[in-house]
């Protein structure tokens, strides 16, 4: 499959948990269509909602209780949609990369820091920032960054291919 026949695929997106459930066509023995691809999916979500609440209902997870009403509610508000791989592709970026920084703490900051190796640690336009080594998907990684004037610690998601996405590059234009 070429690069431009893989990013026409198409593909069902689980959208609200910004997930591909599935290709329509690499991800079978066999080429599927949208829609039986979009109905396995929905039938796999029916299917975890019943498993999920026998489980609630059984009481044998009482202490477990308040992380399976939560991962009932993740799946009752799933919804599938269809796209091509490079709608997808588009859509994933713009909603991992949608969220504001958030400052946090000092304490927050070395933590990430010695946790793992930091990947790509430097100082650009006055702050100190790094990547985390655990991506999200594709270079998508949480990015860390000591402001040196201010003193300030702030965490996103960035994209660490592209450095316009960067802390540095956001606190710049404040």
């Amino acid at each position: 499959m070429t690069a431009n026949e893989e990013k026409n695929e198409l593909v069902v997106v689980d959208v609200p948990n910004v997930q591909i459930y599935a290709f329509t066509v690499s991800g079978w023995p066999t080429p599927r269509t949208a829609e039986e691809v979009l109905n396995a999916a929905r039938k796999s979500t029916a299917e975890s909602i019943q498993r999920i609440t026998q489980i609630i209902e059984s009481g044998d997870h009482e202490s477990d209780r308040g992380y399976w009403e939560s991962r009932l509610a993740q799946e009752k508000a799933r919804s599938y949609a269809v796209m091509t791989y490079g709608e997808w592709l588009d859509f994933e970026r713009e909603k991992l990369l949608a969220p504001e920084m958030v400052e946090i703490t000092k304490q927050d900051y070395e933590d990430a820091l010695n946790v793992l190796p930091p990947r790509g640690l430097h100082t650009r336009n006055n702050v100190e920032e790094f990547c985390s080594r655990e991506m999200y998907s594709g270079t998508y990684t949480t990015q860390y960054a000591f402001q040196l004037v201010t003193g300030r610690y702030f965490a996103k998601m960035v994209d660490c291919a592209d450095s316009s996405t960067w802390l540095s590059t956001i606190l710049a234009q404040q």
